[in-house]
């Protein structure tokens, strides 16, 4: 799992197949990803930073 600027991206072990995650939120042109911390297996933290200022969601799967 990576990050990019308004998306999280799935891979396997090596980086291949990726495939671009749901978001729950649409950050569109103001926002991007800074961070992501693994809490436990099927939720992420994900530190978001808007123009408004900085905010963490938690994604479920």
């Amino acid at each position: 799992m990576y990050a990019v600027e308004d998306s999280l991206i799935l891979t396997d072990q090596d980086l291949g197949s990726p495939v671009r995650a749901d978001f729950p939120i649409d950050l569109r042109e103001s926002g991007d990803i800074e961070s992501l911390k693994s809490l436990e297996p099927g939720r992420i933290a994900v530190g978001v930073w808007e123009p408004e200022g900085r905010s963490m969601l938690v994604l479920e799967g």
